[in-house]
């Protein structure tokens, strides 16, 4: 009679069991593995393993969830790469910033030492072929393009004359760097200070002076005026021109003209 009995419990427990194992979510597992990866804040390996959970059973509750995991998860690693890649962008215009700003430094320094030593050569090739100059001496202006600027220029180089830039200031764009600066100009027969801007490009990949402006001028000296002045002033004086001249030379070029 127990033997009979136990038959039947023994075939209806069994029988439960395959039914409770037909009947388990097959998602959940590698939903779980997902969520503790997302716990873990390792996105993409939990990504995976959603995406495993929602094969396995996408109509299952652990797969419908993973499925909404899912969804998330792609999203904030979208955003991650778009943050990386932008910072990445970020960086590499910056490098390329300080690397403009330091091969704009090296031309200006160039600029100084090729016209300090009088090396028209070396001061030439610093200037690209579309150069916009503009040259001031006190009010008055002239515009150059880069074969008139240097005709121009060349002439002083026969002569000894000195340059400085103080004052400096730079500011750099995706295409130039502006140094702007106070520029003392100085020969025997002229001076003259005032504010300039030099505006350093690439051209080829090399760095070239595209744009030099005076910006003020306040002529110091300047004897070639001085003498024209002279000049006028002493035309009708006859016999007392030669003195007319030394007092005139005198008031108005003062010592610098006799040295």
């Amino acid at each position: 009679m127990n033997a009979n009995r136990v038959t039947p419990l023994l075939l209806l427990a069994l029988l439960l069991t395959g039914f409770t194992s037909a009947c388990a979510d097959k998602a959940e597992p590698d939903l779980k593995r997902c969520e503790q990866l997302q716990a873990e804040k390792k996105a993409n390996e939990a990504l995976e393993a959603c995406k495993k959970a929602v094969a396995a059973d996408s109509e299952s509750k652990a797969g419908k969830r993973a499925s909404e995991i899912t969804t998330v998860l792609e999203a904030q690693i979208a955003k991650a790469e778009q943050e990386a890649k932008e910072k990445a962008e970020a960086e590499r215009k910056e490098a390329d910033k300080k690397a403009r700003i330091a091969e704009a430094e090296t031309v200006m320094k160039q600029w100084l030492e090729s016209q300090n030593s009088q090396d028209f050569a070396a001061y030439e090739r610093l200037f690209a072929e579309d150069f916009y100059g503009v040259k001031r001496v006190g009010d008055k202006t002239k515009e150059f393009d880069r074969k008139g600027w240097l005709f121009d220029r060349k002439g002083m180089f026969t002569h000894h004359f000195a340059v400085t830039a103080t004052k400096r200031e730079v500011a750099a764009t995706e295409k130039s760097v502006t140094i702007t600066f106070t520029q003392d100009w100085t020969s025997r027969s002229y001076a003259d200070s005032g504010k300039k801007e030099i505006v350093v490009e690439r051209r080829d990949g090399k760095p070239l002076i595209t744009r030099e402006v005076m910006l003020s001028s306040s002529v110091e000296r300047d004897l070639a005026e001085c003498e024209q002045t002279c000049q006028r002033r002493c035309f009708f004086a006859a016999r007392y021109t030669a003195l007319c001249w030394l007092v005139c030379i005198r008031q108005q070029c003062g010592e610098d003209w006799w040295n």
